[in-house]
């Protein structure tokens, strides 16, 4: 039986009850606010160069829980993306949860019992936009007037920077890697390292 439908994603009774079942193991009550954080994005074709640094995702988790008393969960992505939220989760004093590794609509309905959820431009971030989580999306090298989430509460920080965005379509015209940074080094994507933690 299908249990709920949001804009097109079907989320059956035992998939929401998982991720009430999940919640309860890991300790969060219904009433905590619950924030989202997906860090990575396929890293093929150059997207790694959409990743908001790992760093500034625990800074900005610590602060969090500082300031709201929240509930951070860190990941939702699949198990190659694990190293990443590990490292997430130990550069922060104030722990979060990272969610297992589980099928998409699963996820979905994790991501659902979020309030928030903060992404680098990923197809997370897309899938939290469309089951009506209010989404904060970064955007560096891709131009999000092309692809960033449209509903009414989500928000979109990009990159101030004169060289963005630095993608181009279609893709193969560069032998499948589509994002040309042009800086090199310890610089190189430093439009999405030039977002703060602050804004």
């Amino acid at each position: 039986m299908l249990a709920e439908r949001n804009g097109g994603i079907r989320l059956t009774e035992d998939e929401l009850q998982y991720a009430e079942d999940f919640l309860k193991r890991v300790g969060v009550a219904p009433s905590d606010v619950v924030i989202g954080f997906h860090p990575g994005c396929n890293p093929e074709q150059g997207n790694v160069l959409r990743r908001w640094s790992a760093e500034y995702f625990a800074q900005l988790g610590d602060k969090l829980i500082e300031s709201f008393g929240v509930k951070v969960f860190v990941g939702f992505g699949g198990p190659e993306e694990n190293s990443l939220y590990q490292e997430i989760h130990d550069r922060m004093t104030h722990k979060p949860i990272i969610p297992e590794n589980v099928a998409i609509l699963k996820t979905a309905a994790l991501i659902k019992r979020c309030q928030l959820f903060v992404a680098s431009d990923s197809g997370l971030m897309h899938l939290a936009s469309l089951v009506k989580v209010p989404t904060v999306a970064l955007y560096g090298p891709i131009d999000p007037v092309r692809d960033a989430p449209l509903k009414a509460k989500d928000l979109v920080i990009k990159a101030d920077l004169p060289c963005v965005p630095c993608n181009t379509y279609p893709h193969y015209q560069y032998g499948g890697s589509y994002i040309r940074c042009k800086y090199r080094g310890a610089k190189q994507g430093w439009c999405m390292q030039s977002i703060s933690v602050d804004e």
